[in-house]
């Protein structure tokens, strides 16, 4: 089964902080794990 996350930012900026450490207890139970953000700059905002 796969796991489609939809996010305002990542990998940088606070608008969703929890996701960073969710995303290693997600990847265990499920076969994939896609994040697609919204908004992305490259850099640290």
């Amino acid at each position: 089964m796969n796991l489609l996350l939809l996010t305002k930012c990542y990998p940088f900026g606070n608008a969703e902080p929890f996701l960073e450490n969710e995303i290693c207890i997600l990847a265990n139970a499920f076969d994939r794990v896609v994040v697609i953000a919204c908004e992305a700059t490259g850099e640290k905002i």
